[in-house]
Formats: structure tokens, C-alpha cells, sequence
């Protein structure tokens, strides 16, 4: 947060991209479109993570992997998948980084 910026909307700073806060008696209320947007990433990282732990760690766990999936064609899931998980879930943690 930049000392020298004021707005009287809520907004990025347009210097360093922070999010401005409000002076005065803050605002409570969160909108509900942000907690149902934090909450899909959160369940789309779930869903996708559970596969890329079964073939990661199923040969820990006692799973044979290797008689469901080829070991190659298994790392190549587990890349595309976790990539997608980076991509998905952490788009707000990257928008926030592009802005600042």
C-alpha cells in the first residue's frame, strides 16, 4: 500500500497494485461472489489432487500403478494434472502478482 493514495472506491492501487483499504469504520461484509470463487478453486484442487496422489504415492501405499497405467504415460498425468491445478487454483494468486 502506497502511504500516498486515496480513492473513495475499493480498487488495485494503481501504483503497486495492492488492494486499497478503506479509511474509516471497515466493512464486515465479505461478498459472497468471492467466497464462491475461493471455494471452487479449492474443491477443483481437491477433485484434481487426488489423482496425482494415488499415482505419486500408490506404489507407497501398497497399490501396484504400474498394472493400471504405463510409469511414462503415468508421470505425463501427473504433470498435466498438476499443472491444471497450478493453473486453476492459483489464478488469484497469480492475478494478484500480474497487477502489483
Amino acid at each position: 500500500m502506497c502511504p500516498d493514495v486515496s480513492s473513495e472506491s475499493p480498487g488495485p492501487c494503481p501504483h503497486c497494485g495492492m488492494p486499497l483499504e478503506t479509511t474509516g469504520v471497515p466493512n464486515t461484509t465479505v461478498s459472497d461472489e468471492n467466497i464462491l470463487n475461493n471455494f471452487g478453486e479449492v474443491v477443483i484442487g481437491t477433485i484434481l489432487s487426488v489423482p496425482v496422489l494415488l499415482l505419486a504415492m500408490g506404489p507407497m501405499l501398497g497399490l501396484s500403478t504400474e498394472e493400471w497405467i504405463d510409469p511414462h504415460t503415468g508421470q505425463l498425468l501427473q504433470l498435466v494434472l498438476t499443472s491444471f491445478i497450478i493453473a486453476t487454483c492459483g489464478r488469484s494468486i497469480f492475478t494478484s502478482g500480474i497487477r502489483s
